[in-house]
């Protein structure tokens, strides 16, 4: 039985990282996809000046999309994947091994 202390608190700090990760990896996303918006954006404000280098806008924004992106948004997802499966698992242990009160909610 006294196994379930160490488990409880490890599965606490996986979820505390994992939670921080899971928002810092929310950041970096929405960082790329609005970089890669703004150069969109800016393939289409270049007018018809002949030396213009927005006509590169848009492949650079599918790249920027694809070679960051992806991965960027694949992390992402597998940190917060993982957070949740450790809130879950956390909620699983018993209330009293878990280390809270039986009724606290705010666990």
């Amino acid at each position: 039985m006294m196994n379930y202390f160490p488990r409880a608190r490890r599965l606490a700090l996986l979820r505390r990282v994992l939670l921080g990760l899971a928002v810092l990896a929310s950041a970096v996303a929405a960082t790329v996809v609005g970089f890669a918006v703004y150069l969109f954006i800016q393939g289409y404000s270049g007018g018809g000046n002949p030396q213009s280098i927005a006509a590169l806008a848009f492949p650079i924004a599918f790249g920027v999309l694809t070679v960051i992106g992806l991965p960027v948004a694949l992390v992402c997802a597998a940190t917060w994947a993982g957070y949740f499966t450790a809130a879950s698992k956390s909620r699983q242990l018993p209330p009293c091994l878990a280390g809270r009160i039986p009724g606290d909610r705010r666990g």
